[in-house]
């Protein structure tokens, strides 16, 4: 395997001497060998080390780099090589049934390398390379499935995480791969340890699948396959709704259901993204507003309603519904609050009817869209499009999107030109009608009323105009008059 050695970094190599030296037999293992294998160049550099104690590697990878996180107790270091650069160096280990606290790491030195395989969670993350001897360890038949582009679980150890589930359907995504019969089934009978796997971890799951996934529906197919869809209701649901009885959709064949147009939209989002050459930020959100774009409209329809009876009632099911799913995928904070705005908003311009848009939509939707922007909502309106939302008309509402440009306000919303100073400056003290007013007079420039401060100014001497004297200052002002007509 001189292909090996080839790829293999000088300061690696130091590492790895000072780990023989030690009296451990390091080994280069999981994502890196089976990336190498497929032709592709890996960072993913994990060590595992056998035949050393948890001190004694420590003291060993601390002659070759930093060793800035240390889990001494799970025979877990990560070590920076060089500026941005670190790899993980780890003891073979254990992994006991999670809890609330998580999993539970022991770990084995003297477990032999066909074990610490074999608790590994599919045949091509199963390798190891022996950069010493050249030999590949290959005991499950890795590289017979890397080749046919299978997924199947090394052994029984595979239920010790059930997030190997959504590994799966990540790695299925990545690579256009599927999965084993038998490892579907066997992953089907982990699903009620589902709540046992940290928030945090499922997410780290999805957002692989978001970011790297070349093909979504080939990982969210083993969802489904494997019955792990019926975790999340939503999901379960849209299979439920033939495409059919979505406006504007065609079905091909006439038995395809929303689900089947999600995995469509899923995978043109991809090449959309590509496409634009987005940077993984805007990517995620995408992705996440496409994958969740339908779910309104399918709630609406299952709940006996017309899809599009009513923009303000399909908002709130899309809402309600996108945000128990991205809570049960523990979806960050930042993510959501800018899919949430997409998916009410997608309808917009089929609730609007096709209509050109005036420049007063144009930036009342910016301003509901925020966070998001209008840039973003263009976008997953083209990707349902192309998914099979009226192929003829392929960017649906690009005049939108044109219109939004020329008014300044496609990446955020217009800013309010009138302002609090303002308000003081008429004599109005801040409460709660001054609130008020700045709001109203925020929509009166989103109409159009006026696009200037001058202007705003004159609509709020409109909106407010001086208070009328008291008695006591017209009592005044007459005896100031008498006063001069006398003189």
């Amino acid at each position: 395997m001189d292909i090996f050695k080839k790829k293999i970094k000088s300061e690696i190599w130091n590492l790895l001497d000072h780990l023989r030296q030690a009296g451990g037999r390091p080994l280069l293992v999981g994502g890196w060998v089976r990336d190498h294998l497929r032709g592709i160049d890996s960072h993913d550099e994990d060590i595992e080390v056998y035949g050393l104690n948890p001190e004694a590697l420590k003291q060993s990878v601390e002659k070759a780099g930093q060793v800035f996180a240390v889990g001494v107790s799970f025979g877990v270091l990560k070590v920076r090589l060089g500026p941005g650069w670190t790899v993980d160096v780890s003891l073979p280990r254990r992994e006991s049934i999670q809890g609330p606290r998580g999993l539970i790491f022991t770990p084995d030195p003297n477990m032999t390398p066909q074990e610490a395989a074999s608790r590994r969670d599919f045949t091509i993350n199963a390798m190891a390379y022996d950069p010493f001897t050249g030999d590949l360890l290959d005991f499950f038949g890795g590289q017979d499935d890397l080749r046919e582009g299978i997924l199947r679980h090394v052994g029984p150890a595979f239920a010790e995480d059930p997030l190997r589930v959504l590994r799966g359907m990540q790695f299925a995504a990545r690579w256009e791969f599927r999965m084993a019969p038998e490892t579907v089934e066997f992953c089907a009978g982990l699903r009620e340890y589902y709540n046992t796997i940290a928030g945090q971890r499922v997410w780290g799951e999805w957002q692989k699948l978001l970011l790297k996934g070349r093909k979504p529906s080939a990982g969210l197919t083993i969802l489904e396959q494997t019955g792990w869809r019926g975790l999340y209701p939503v999901l379960e649901r849209l299979a439920a709704v033939p495409l059919l009885a979505l406006p504007g959709k065609k079905a091909e064949p006439e038995t395809q259901t929303a689900w089947e147009h999600t995995l469509a939209a899923m995978d043109a989002a991809v090449e959309i993204c590509k496409r634009d050459k987005l940077e993984d930020g805007e990517r995620e959100i995408i992705l996440l507003s496409t994958l969740c774009h339908e779910f309104g409209q399918v709630q609406q329809i299952l709940s006996g309603r017309p899809s599009l009876a009513s923009g303000h009632r399909l908002a709130e099911m899309a809402e309600d519904q996108t945000e128990k799913f991205l809570q049960s995928i523990d979806c960050p904070h930042n993510l959501s609050k800018k899919a949430l705005p997409l998916v009410n908003e997608y309808m917009r311009h089929r609730l609007e009817g096709h209509k050109r848009p005036d420049a007063a939509k144009v930036r009342h939707l910016a301003v509901r869209l925020a966070p998001a922007s209008i840039i973003q909502w263009e976008r997953l309106v083209e990707i349902c499009a192309r998914s099979g939302d009226n192929r003829r008309r392929k960017r649906p509402a690009l005049a939108w999107l044109k219109l939004a440009l020329e008014l300044g306000c496609a990446g955020q919303p217009v800013a309010p030109l009138l302002l609090g100073r303002h308000l003081l400056e008429a004599g109005l003290k801040p409460g709660k009608r001054s609130r008020v007013l700045l709001d109203e007079a925020y929509a009166a420039q989103l109409d159009g009323l006026f696009d200037t401060e001058e202007g705003a100014k004159e609509w709020l001497f409109e909106a407010v105009p001086p208070d009328p004297p008291q008695p006591e200052e017209e009592a005044l002002t007459d005896s100031i008059l008498s006063d001069a007509e006398a003189n």
